[in-house]
């Protein structure tokens, strides 16, 4: 449970700095410079940085087909949903060199969106090791907590090592 609320928070949080900055900061604000360019790719950067938490967080206990495909029980799932929400960007970036779409195109959001996106992959990691070692201490399972496979050995060492 304690997983779930950290996702959640973090996707409120996130959410609202991302409004705060696209709605807020720069139409009123303008900022320019490298403030201007750093409030350009944060919402990119900060969107990203939640992918995984947002998977969790709206997919974790259910069972439907898209809680199916985007599932965060092992590394390699979340390596999956993370892939899967850069490809979602790249095609959204691609979308705007059309006019059609009325939005520019910029390389910077690819970038920073890349480097959200890997932070996403790591930090939730953390998340998990952590969820997964408090869990453990406490001798108490969550339900609907996510445990990787290959953190449980780990897991059970520290515990091992506790104990004895």
């Amino acid at each position: 449970m304690h997983l779930k609320l950290t996702c959640r928070y973090m996707m409120i949080t996130g959410t609202l700095l991302i409004w705060t900055i696209k709605f807020i900061l720069r139409p009123y604000l303008m900022p320019s410079g490298v403030t201007g360019f750093l409030m350009g790719v944060a919402p990119n950067f900060f969107g990203s940085l939640l992918i995984s938490f947002g998977a969790y967080c709206f997919f974790n206990g259910r069972t439907h087909l898209l809680a199916r495909v985007f599932r965060l029980q092992s590394t390699q799932d979340l390596r999956f949903v993370c892939l899967m929400g850069f490809g979602l960007v790249v095609i959204n970036e691609y979308l705007q060199l059309f006019p059609a779409f009325g939005r520019t195109f910029d390389v910077w959001d690819l970038v920073f969106s890349a480097s959200g996106t890997i932070l996403s992959f790591f930090a939730f990691r953390r998340a998990v090791s952590g969820a997964e070692n408090s869990t453990a201490m406490v001798g108490d399972d969550h339900p609907g907590a996510v445990y990787f496979p290959e953190q449980q050995g780990e897991v059970a060492t520290q515990v091992a090592d506790t104990a004895g």
